[in-house]
């Protein structure tokens, strides 16, 4: 009988009682060596050469310095909190609540000391904070693996690392400098690093972002209308207290007070931000002025102004003497380019700038394209053999058009089969085969939307015979695609009563063809 462990222990509650083994784990032979020493437990790395003599220095350097960071939160957290560590073990709620403003009222009613001002409720959830990352820190699989620089181990640095800028305002010493003290005597087995000392800046304080950065990640952004970059940002919250927009051809410009909310610490930082985009790669941020709320905005923060200003260096923004004149606008600012933003989110920018310029591309392309297509058609009927550049081009614009005949924006409309029928002909005349993943996905996508469009259909015969014409003439063009999911939505259907009893003759029959073009046979019983 299928069952599960709840529902087998209630029918067959335990009879005995097991004693666990302190110290030992279900991964290791040598108890609980594998997360402290080079015990040889490995997964394989370098065919099995590799050494893990590694672990032993990293579980001292974070014993070391979660001894430091308890005695700041107990020193630092005594004044604020009744009993430090009993809001520690309780800060849990309060991160499962997403950081509400309800949920932290409740919790600082139950554990502060006396009423708290807004500084030092910010100082009481830092020391918080910094308490859960030095917990994170010790998650296990960082000793699982076999490398130092590997992902895990490089994650758990950086918790140390983030729990490390917590509280260094409340240290004496420099915390990063004794935890790298530690990583001096690592020798990782990847041949890039010399010490564990060089994972350091290259895996672990590049992930460190302050909150100009952060304003700098969050104008990019804006800017450039990319918002998927941010989707990986837990904390802070963005804002444009105030901004200003100019744009032209090649040319985007904005300048804005950026506010951030950071929940987990109940901070609020300001920053002025003035970012320029001129094309390709060159996007520069200054980021700069940190103020409060209520600091008066520089007097070229204005549409009219900012352009007056700009003047004729609007037209030559490459030249050098436009990023002198922004400079003087925020001598004191950080600048910032896309080469400072993290990987992944100058990936993701990336990908959407080149997504733009092939978008324009596309649209010219396809306007001289229709433009010359009769002749192109003309050329094929006993002309010269076909070009590399003719077939190129076709091949192209063919995958373009049908692409975009299927495309969930123009499904508003019947597909153009005499159109499509014509491009796959054409593309088969040039010899150009038929390429499965230029119809499968757009295929998929466009039959998925017929199905969920039929029952609410005013004209579902209509629509019945797009699509068993739409795959017939797939199918006799020698494309193959997936059918199962059409497959399972026309059985689906086809046994809905409600559907099937409003249907015409006439539309009957066609429901049978399109389960017939998808392999049914409907009239057998």
């Amino acid at each position: 009988q299928l069952t599960n462990y709840g529902h087998y222990l209630a029918l067959f509650p335990p009879v005995k009682e097991a004693k666990i083994i302190d110290n030992t784990s279900w991964s290791c032979i040598h108890g609980l060596e594998r997360w402290r020493s080079d015990c040889g437990c490995h997964t394989g790395g370098g065919d099995g050469t590799w050494n893990q003599k590694w672990r032993r220095p990293l579980r001292d350097g974070l014993n070391w310095l979660r001894d430091e960071l308890a005695e700041i939160f107990e020193r630092e957290g005594g004044p604020l909190l009744k009993d430090p560590w009993a809001a520690r073990d309780e800060y849990i709620h309060l991160l499962l609540s997403g950081y509400q403003p309800t949920v932290r009222a409740q919790f600082l009613a139950r554990h502060a000391a006396r009423s708290l001002g807004p500084d030092e409720i910010t100082r009481a959830l830092t020391l918080l904070e910094s308490q859960l990352m030095s917990l994170y820190m010790f998650t296990s699989c960082a000793w699982f693996f076999d490398e130092i620089s590997g992902l895990e181990p490089t994650q758990n640095m950086r918790y140390a690392c983030r729990a490390m800028e917590l509280v260094q305002p409340f240290a004496a010493t420099d915390l990063t400098r004794g935890f790298q003290s530690y990583l001096k005597t690592m020798a990782p087995n990847n041949p890039d690093y010399a010490t564990g000392l060089d994972i350091w800046p290259k895996l672990v304080a590049s992930g460190s972002l302050d909150s100009r950065a952060l304003t700098a990640h969050w104008v990019a952004a804006d800017l450039l209308n990319a918002p998927e970059l941010l989707k990986s940002f837990g904390v802070p919250r963005f804002r444009n207290v105030s901004a200003v927009r100019l744009g032209q051809e090649n040319l985007k410009i904005l300048a804005a007070q950026v506010e951030l909310e950071d929940p987990r610490l109940a901070r609020t930082d300001h920053h002025l931000a003035l970012a320029v985009y001129s094309g390709n790669a060159h996007l520069a941020i200054l980021v700069g002025k940190p103020g409060g709320p209520g600091d008066d905005p520089p007097g070229w923060m204005d549409e009219a102004r900012l352009t007056e200003l700009l003047g004729e260096q609007l037209k030559t923004p490459d030249d050098l003497r436009f990023w002198d004149f922004l400079l003087e606008l925020m001598p004191n600012a950080f600048l910032y380019t896309l080469e400072d933003l993290l990987p992944y989110c100058r990936t993701s920018l990336l990908t959407t700038l080149i997504e733009e310029n092939c978008q324009e591309l596309k649209g010219h392309a396809r306007d001289i394209f229709h433009q010359n297509l009769p002749l192109l058609i003309m050329n094929r009927g006993g002309g010269p053999p076909i070009t590399w550049l003719e077939r190129f081009i076709f091949q192209v614009m063919a995958e373009t058009e049908i692409q975009r005949l299927l495309t969930p924006a123009d499904l508003g409309r019947p597909v153009n089969l005499s159109t499509l029928g014509g491009l796959l002909d054409w593309r088969g005349s040039l010899g150009l085969g038929s390429d499965e993943p230029l119809v499968s996905g757009p295929a998929r996508t466009f039959l998925s939307k017929i199905f969920q469009d039929l029952p609410q259909a005013k004209d579902p015969g209509s629509l019945l015979s797009e699509l068993a014409g739409f795959i017939a003439l797939v199918k006799k063009n020698g494309y193959a695609f997936e059918v199962w999911g059409a497959q399972n939505k026309w059985a689906d259907l086809n046994q809905l009563e409600t559907f099937t009893a409003g249907l015409s003759a006439e539309a009957r029959d066609q429901m049978r063809q399109l389960g017939l073009a998808l392999g049914f046979a409907p009239d057998r019983r």
